[in-house]
């Protein structure tokens, strides 16, 4: 180990408490006071999947004129960097001491690290004055990461679609989706006319990181209208369905919509119930009226006699 990581390594390991945060800075004493940040969903992955990738910006990194910045991935023991990548990720440093780095994916995947071991991040550069760097001051600066164990979503079947023709199951078929699985688990799937007897061969599904499994069938042969049953089975069980679900042939009509009620309109208010028609208060009212009037009349008279 050459003397100059030696000297960084009391600065790595003083940092170690800033894991959470995503930030490490390692500085020798003769160091520009470089720092790399991670982006928030740079901090977390889960074992096997980079996901959308490494993203960070770093700053301080002592380079005039430009230079060129080595970014791995990998696991810190002490002042022991080990590089999980095969190839590090060559990055320009910009004028002024920056760096970015947007979505890298490591050409090795992220695995949970052994107890005593630090996932990190490295950026790794040379001090350099024009054209020439000084090889021997190599500055290494990291940023701690933290790889999460793969946990399985709930088991579960999707199948589409949902009903076929006969015509349709010959030719264009079914999809199925598997969840639940392990990552790149390889499970073996089947299916079961009406008859309740398998339907055809058996054969093999693998899941992706996710834990996820896709497939695309068709059937031929004698086809029997009714319910068909997809078996997903795990190997090395008891042969027990590890999900299972199922899809028509037949006819496939369109169910008919249930058509919408027309919004009901409340009736007008009516009159209260007193017995008499609407002519005969109206004729009253007029009566009424010309009664109030004569006597009016009646009262003026009275006041000129």
């Amino acid at each position: 180990m050459s003397q100059t990581l030696i000297t960084r390594a009391a600065a790595i390991a003083a940092a170690t408490a800033l894991a959470a945060t995503g930030i490490l800075i390692a500085a020798p004493a003769n160091a520009a006071g470089e720092s790399i940040v991670l982006a928030n969903d740079s901090i977390h992955f889960t074992e096997n999947d980079w996901g959308a990738g490494i993203s960070l910006t770093g700053t301080g990194f002592g380079v005039a004129d430009g230079g060129l910045a080595q970014v791995d991935v990998g696991t810190l023991d002490g002042p022991v960097f080990t590089a999980w990548n095969s190839a590090p990720l060559d990055t320009p440093v910009e004028s002024g001491g920056t760096i970015a780095v947007t979505g890298w994916v490591p050409d090795a995947l992220p695995q949970l690290p052994a107890s005593g071991l630090t996932p990190a991040v490295r950026v790794t550069y040379e001090l350099c004055e024009g054209t020439s760097c000084e090889f021997s001051d190599t500055t290494y600066v990291y940023a701690n990461i933290v790889i999460d164990p793969f946990v399985p979503g709930d088991p579960g079947i999707t199948i589409t679609p949902g009903c076929n023709t006969v015509e349709q199951i010959q030719t264009d078929g079914y999809s199925i989706v598997v969840t639940g699985l392990d990552q790149f688990e390889t499970v073996g799937d089947y299916v079961t006319g009406p008859d309740g007897e398998q339907f055809g061969e058996s054969t093999q599904l693998q899941a992706d990181v996710t834990g996820t499994a896709t497939g695309d069938f068709t059937l031929s042969g004698d086809i029997q209208l009714g319910l068909y049953t997809e078996h997903v089975v795990r190997f090395g069980g008891d042969a027990v369905d590890f999900v299972s679900g199922t899809f028509e042939v037949g006819t496939c009509v369109a169910p008919t919509p249930t058509p919408t009620p027309a919004a009901v309109v409340p009736p007008a208010p009516k009159l209260a119930e007193t017995g008499a028609s609407e002519a005969g208060l109206l004729t009253g009212g007029a009566l009424t009226l010309l009664v109030a009037g004569a006597v009016l009349v009646v009262l003026r008279r009275r006041a000129t006699a």
